[in-house]
């Protein structure tokens, strides 16, 4: 009857159903079990090794002969918590390996990687594949669309990426917007494209072989990684040449106290 319930928890069909046997006749010993089950007695021994190490079962001895007996269920919710904590792990890790193995993946199909990102959840996640960045962050931005859409999340992002150290030179269009709202920040310069550029509402991240690109319209809020040597190397050179072009501003802090001041991406 609970076996599907027990099944989700990671607990295998022959073990739910004879814990549940136990839960409803109470202790029982090696005869009555293979009385009251269709295990045969080789298999109902594997069964019941496999209930004591997930701590659902334990055995007394009683005058030279095994007792089995049910824990209290209160161990399940015990198990439910260890398989969300494995869960987790196991996506904590899958997060990490999936930009080597794309990079695996390219190599061999010899074409460049794609991912899609929807909704600030992408947005975040986009933001969060720049913090294992081995170099300085290479970044064009619209000071007033990120403060406009997704200012939670860039404040957050860039908190995280200061503790992490991870170095970030930014390109804003010379505006009295973006003037009066960049303040000095940790591991980060920052310096002004000509101020009849047209505003765009994107932010453009260069790091590590990839461009991402993050778009900042109400109605279809997206980022796309792209994953490919090339197109990072020519967007890296268009940075650089732009960056030598503009006006020097020095702007980093010295990071011996953290800042919660503002910064664009």
């Amino acid at each position: 009857m609970y076996e599907d319930v027990l099944n989700n928890l990671g607990i295998g069909q022959k073990e739910s159903y004879l814990y549940e046997i136990l839960l409803r006749n109470g202790q029982m010993n090696i005869q009555q079990l293979l009385k009251n089950t269709s295990f045969k007695r080789g298999d109902l021994y594997n069964v019941i090794a496999r209930l004591e190490k997930v701590g659902l079962i334990e055995v007394n001895e009683k005058e030279n002969k095994k007792i089995y007996f049910p824990v209290h269920p209160d161990k399940l919710e015990e198990i439910m918590q260890e398989t969300e904590k494995e869960i987790k792990n196991v996506k904590n890790s899958l997060n990490q390996a999936i930009p080597e193995l794309i990079s695996l993946f390219n190599m061999s199909a010899n074409k460049p990687g794609v991912r899609f990102l929807e909704g600030k959840e992408g947005i975040v996640k986009a933001f969060e594949d720049t913090f294992t960045s081995q170099e300085p962050i290479y970044t064009y931005t619209n000071g007033e669309a990120v403060d406009k859409y997704i200012k939670e999340i860039n404040e957050k992002y860039s908190n995280i990426r200061n503790k992490k150290g991870v170095d970030k030179k930014v390109l804003l269009i010379d505006n009295k917007y973006n003037r009066d709202r960049i303040r000095n920040f940790p591991y980060t310069n920052y310096r002004f494209l000509p101020a009849n550029i047209k505003p765009f509402n994107n932010t453009l991240q260069i790091y590590d072989n990839k461009v991402s690109y993050i778009s900042l319209r109400p109605e279809n809020l997206l980022a796309v990684i792209i994953y490919d040597k090339d197109i990072y190397q020519m967007h890296r050179s268009m940075f650089e040449m732009n960056w030598e072009m503009c006006a020097e501003e020095k702007t980093v802090a010295k990071p011996d106290e953290e800042s919660t001041s503002t910064v664009f991406n």
